[in-house]
């Protein structure tokens, strides 16, 4: 026999003045129950699969996230890496400049030390002896005359000319030395 006409069978042996013992009626209670689990099932497989679909979005979003963190960090890394490039080249930029403007400064300290060496090897025998020349001066002008007087005179003059020119040709690269010095020293700040 089929199952629905036994569930209505069942039925009609239950009813009792007008009231159904569903107890009396297992096909009806099977099909209640069958019923029941199939809904609770349909019901179970869609929040499952509600919860996988929002545990999938919350994956992705938190994968997104990492993904964008870790993008703005290698950027962060790559921004610090060519600041310290920028730096270390400053930095041999500026060792370079202070290196030749300390051998700018020898060099001239050496050459203002030779010229003042040598001048003062033609300007002492000057003074002691009048002129720097003394074999010429002892031959044209043995005693101190009008005319020697000037010589011994354009002789100090001279002397001092050639020492300030000297001051110059070596004080002006020195000051411009100076001055690189100070510019990489505010530019290193």
């Amino acid at each position: 026999m089929d199952e629905s006409k036994l569930m209505i069978i069942q039925l009609l042996q239950a009813l009792d003045n007008g009231e159904v013992n569903f107890k009396q009626v297992p096909a009806l209670v099977n099909l209640v129950k069958a019923e029941t689990q199939r809904q609770v099932q349909t019901q179970a497989d869609d929040v499952v699969d509600e919860l996988g679909k929002q545990c999938q979005t919350s994956l992705m979003l938190f994968e997104q996230d990492q993904k964008q963190r870790i993008a703005s960090q290698r950027q962060t890394l790559r921004d610090l890496n060519q600041e310290i490039k920028e730096t270390q080249l400053k930095l041999e930029k500026s060792t370079l400049q202070r290196t030749i403007t300390i051998i700018v400064m020898v060099m001239g300290i050496i050459t203002l030390l030779a010229t003042l060496g040598l001048l003062m090897w033609v300007i002492v025998p000057m003074v002691l002896h009048g002129s720097g020349l003394k074999s010429i001066w002892d031959t044209w002008h043995p005693e101190l005359t009008g005319w020697g007087a000037v010589r011994y005179i354009g002789a100090i003059l001279t002397s001092f000319l050639v020492i300030c020119i000297e001051l110059l040709v070596i004080g002006v690269p020195t000051v411009i030395a100076i001055k690189i010095m100070e510019f990489v020293d505010r530019s290193d700040r």
